[in-house]
């Protein structure tokens, strides 16, 4: 089974000098890109985005992590001399991914740094196999201000007020810490011309900073009094392993809402999920176990249902609607689906995902 939903994305590839964090230049090739999404009035738009934000340093770890520095928080040391960063200054708003050993593709909140450490939140993860040399990125994650700046034209339209009545395009945020299935967005966020990014569901708080996850998404919500708009976005695609965390619930199934940060289409085949997947038994919905829900944005409505569901027996995709063989089915740059978790003790599963097949 293939598809043809319609994207456009355009890739460019572009060479340039990064100073690494040893201090050794090197030339690197990064590919540059942007994509188009429409926003039709009326209807809600999943937005992932398949760009990185600007890397801030690349390089290595000095030693092995400290541990525990501080409860659920690992220190990592920074082999470079002519590193010298201002405190704190990456705290909250900027993540680590590791590049290499068994945590690959992973990434971590940065809480706190000093000249040359940084420490990150652990997210429960064992850190005893990261060693000195092992290789970092520190990026900044986009925040709603950095992806839909409020005074610039990006296809959203201001609200005129606080209230319900006068707002006009409005993002919703997924519940990524809810537990259960079909969870209702947990935060809603609209801006003024006058205020910027406000929460609507926290005393109409400054949202300007909140973070947008590289393996996550948003929804755009339009009301129907808007004329029909489009949004472009632009940066550096990611050619880096993802590995992508889905957690459980220890008696009932888990909703995870997940994107793969990735600006070319790939098959589920070669996509990486089903790594992180428990096999159903059977084709039945008795034997069902983990599902992946995609949401299509060619079908304009409100709380719109996912459009097909897949999951995997034998590690063979199939499609639920016809129980065929999905291997081959495409899932494109800025797809966005839930990844529907068996209930298996609160146990956290995790992909790897490739920019290509096993790449």
């Amino acid at each position: 089974m293939k598809n043809l939903r319609r994207f456009r994305f355009v890739l460019v590839t572009i060479v340039f000098m990064v100073n690494l964090a040893a201090s050794v230049e090197a030339t690197s090739i990064s590919r540059y890109g942007y994509l188009e999404v429409d926003l039709p009035a009326g209807s809600d738009t999943y937005i992932s985005i398949p760009f990185n934000n600007d890397i801030a340093a690349k390089g290595v770890l000095k030693s092995a992590p400290i541990m525990n520095a501080q409860e659920g928080l690992v220190a990592l040391a920074i082999a470079a001399a002519d590193v010298s960063w201002e405190e704190d200054e990456f705290k909250d708003l900027y993540y680590v991914r590791i590049l290499d050993g068994d945590l690959e593709g992973l990434y971590f909140t940065v809480r706190s740094n000093s000249d040359d450490n940084l420490i990150v939140d652990d997210q429960g993860i064992d850190f005893s196999t990261v060693t000195s040399g092992t290789l970092f990125e520190l990026a900044p994650y986009w925040t709603l201000e950095t992806l839909f700046p409020s005074s610039s034209d990006t296809g959203l339209t201001a609200s005129f007020g606080l209230s319900g009545r006068v707002r006009r395009s409005q993002i919703l945020y997924p519940s990524l810490t809810g537990e259960g299935i079909n969870l209702a967005p947990s935060r809603i966020f609209f801006f003024t011309s006058a205020t910027g990014w406000l929460d609507a569901t926290s005393g109409f708080s400054d949202a300007s900073n909140v973070i947008l996850y590289p393996d996550s998404y948003v929804i755009v919500r339009q009301p129907s009094s808007l004329a029909d708009a489009k949004m472009l976005f632009r940066g550096a695609v990611n050619d880096e392993v993802l590995t992508l965390m889905f957690h459980t619930d220890a008696s009932s199934k888990q909703d995870n809402y997940v994107s793969l940060n990735r600006p070319n289409p790939v098959s589920l085949k070669d996509s990486g999920i089903a790594s992180g997947f428990t096999d159903s038994t059977s084709f039945s919905g008795r034997g069902r176990r983990d599902e992946l829900l995609l949401f299509d944005n060619e079908s304009q409505t409100i709380n719109k249902s996912p459009s097909k569901i897949f999951y995997t027996i034998n590690g063979t995709w199939y499609s639920s609607a016809d129980r065929s063989v999905a291997d081959d089915f495409l899932l494109m740059p800025s797809d966005c689906f839930i990844i529907r978790k068996w209930r298996d003790g609160g146990n956290t599963h995790f992909a790897k995902t490739y920019l290509s097949s096993g790449e």
